[in-house]
C-alpha cells in the first residue's frame, strides 16, 4: 500500500512567510484567544456540552503550544463537565482520547480509538488518532492502514497529508514526505498560526534529515517568524546552527527552548550543544542535572529516557552506564516496539557486546524503511561489529548519501574509508 499513500497535486512556492500570521506577534495565542472566547460560551451557557467540549479542545491546544502538560489536565476537567451533561458524547469520548496521546498514554489512545471507530467507522478524525497512536506503538502496517482511509474520505486535508508526510519518512521517502507536508500546510487557513508554524518546524527537520541546511533555516525561521519562541522550531533552528558549525548560536537557541519548556531532554540537547560550543564546564553541569531530572521521571509514561539511554551509552560510556543504558531500553522496549525505541535498545546491545542481538534489533527498524542518517550510521557499525562487510557498506553508504556533510554522513564516509570502500 505505500506507493498509494499520497495523492495529491503539490503547490511549489515558498512557504516561509513574509510576515507574521494576524495576531501572531500580540500577546496572546491562537489558544489563549480560543481559551478567552470558550470561557465566556461555558460562562453564558453552563448546560451546553458544547461550550465544554470547545474550552477543552482549546486547552489542549494550548499544551502543544507550550509543551507543559498541565493544559491537558485542564481540558480533561473541561471534558468532565461535558460527560456529565452527556455521558456518551462523541466528540467528548474523542476530545479525552487526543489528551492521552498528548500525555504518550499510547496504549489507552489507541484502545479508545478503537472503541470511538466502532461507534463512527468514517470518522476522519477518529482514524488520525488511531494513526498517531499506531506510529507511536510501532504498528505502522496499521498505522498505513488508517492513513490510508484518511485519505479515501478526505482526500488532500491537512489531517491526513500530515499524516502521510510522518509515514512517508519513517518507510525511508523524505521527498514524498516533504511534498505531503507541504501540501498540509498549503491547505491550512493562515488564521491558524501555531498548525503552520508547526508544519513548517516539521519540514525544517525533513530537510536536515537529507542535509539541505539552507531549506531548513528557511523554514524555522519561517515558523518563528509565524510564532514567536516556538519551542519545536528552537530546535530545529539550534540543528541548523549546529550544522552550519555556529555552535554558541545554537546553544543560545537551546537554552531558550528550555526557558520556554523546561523538561529535561530539552535540558539535553542545550547541554550536547554545550559540550560541541567547548564550554565543557557548562555542559557537565547540564549533563548532571539533566541525569537527576531524568532520573525522577524513568518510571513515568511521559519520559526523557531515549535521552537517557543516549546519555549513559555517549557521554558516560563506562561498564555500569552501559549496563543501566541496556536495561531502561530493553524495558522501554517491552512497551513499544517505534523504530526510534527499537534503533536505541540496538545501539545499547551493540554496545554491550551482544552484537548478534543488536543486528536482529537493528534489522527491524531498517526494514521499515527509515532512513535516519544516525540510525543508518549505526546499522553500518553495528553490522561491521558481526563481520558482515558488504551489509556494513550498504548501510553506511545509505548514512553518507542521505546527508553528507552532517556529522552522522561524515562519520559514515570515514568508516566506509576504513572498510577500503
Amino acid at each position: 500500500m505505500k506507493a498509494t499513500l499520497l495523492l495529491c497535486a503539490l503547490a511549489s512556492t515558498s512557504l516561509a512567510p513574509a510576515h507574521p500570521a494576524p495576531g501572531a506577534a500580540a500577546g496572546t495565542t491562537p489558544a489563549e484567544r480560543a481559551i478567552a472566547v470558550a470561557r465566556r460560551g461555558v460562562t453564558n451557557a453552563p448546560q451546553s456540552v458544547e461550550a465544554h467540549v470547545a474550552l477543552a479542545t482549546a486547552l489542549s491546544r494550548r499544551a502543544r503550544e507550550t509543551a507543559d502538560p498541565v493544559w491537558y489536565d485542564r481540558s480533561d476537567e473541561a471534558l468532565d463537565a461535558s460527560l456529565e451533561l452527556a455521558p456518551e458524547h462523541f466528540g467528548a469520548a474523542r476530545m479525552r482520547v487526543w489528551n492521552q496521546l498528548g500525555r504518550h498514554e499510547f496504549e489507552d489512545a489507541l484502545a479508545g480509538a478503537l472503541a470511538l471507530h466502532e461507534r463512527a467507522k468514517d470518522d476522519v478524525a477518529t482514524y488520525g488518532l488511531l494513526v498517531d497512536a499506531q506510529v507511536e506503538l510501532g504498528r505502522y502496517a496499521d498505522a498505513e492502514e488508517s492513513a490510508q482511509w484518511m485519505l479515501n474520505l478526505r482526500p488532500g486535508t491537512p489531517a491526513a497529508m500530515t499524516r502521510v508526510s510522518y509515514l512517508r519518512e519513517l518507510f525511508g521517502d523524505v521527498p514524498g514526505a516533504i511534498d505531503a507536508m507541504r501540501a498540509a500546510f498549503h491547505s491550512t487557513r493562515p488564521s491558524e498560526a501555531e498548525d503552520r508554524a508547526w508544519m513548517l518546524t516539521h519540514l525544517a527537520h525533513l530537510e536536515l534529515e537529507r542535509g539541505r541546511t539552507d531549506a531548513a533555516e528557511g523554514y524555522a525561521t519561517g515558523a518563528l517568524e509565524l510564532f514567536d519562541d516556538y519551542h519545536y522550531a528552537l530546535k530545529e533552528l539550534a540543528r541548523v546552527r549546529s550544522a552550519q558549525g555556529r555552535h554558541a548560536d545554537a546553544l543560545a537557541l537551546l537554552q531558550r527552548r528550555y526557558v520556554v519548556a523546561p523538561h529535561p531532554e530539552n535540558l539535553y540537547d542545550a547541554a550536547e550543544a554545550a559540550a560541541e560550543a567547548g564550554d565543557a564546564e557548562a555542559a557537565r553541569e547540564m549533563f548532571e542535572r539533566f541525569e537527576s531530572l531524568a532520573l525522577e521521571e524513568t518510571g513515568s509514561i511521559d519520559n526523557a529516557n531515549l535521552e537517557l539511554v543516549e546519555y549513559w551509552l555517549e557521554r558516560v560510556g563506562d561498564d555500569t552506564a552501559i549496563e543501566r543504558a541496556l536495561d531502561l531500553a530493553s524495558r522501554r522496549a517491552e512497551r513499544r516496539c517505534d523504530v526510534a525505541t527499537l534503533a536505541s535498545l540496538a545501539w545499547a546491545q551493540h554496545r554491550a557486546g551482544q552484537h548478534a542481538e543488536a543486528l536482529a534489533t537493528i534489522d527491524e527498524v531498517v526494514a521499515v524503511g527509515w532512513r535516519s542518517p544516525k540510525v543508518r550510521l549505526r546499522a553500518g557499525l553495528i553490522a561491521r561489529a558481526n563481520g558482515d562487510v558488504e551489509r556494513a557498506s550498504a548501510e553506511l553508504e545509505i548514512a553518507w548519501q542521505q546527508a553528507p556533510k552532517s556529522r552522522a554522513g561524515e562519520a559514515a564516509s570515514a568508516a566506509l574509508r576504513d572498510l577500503g570502500r
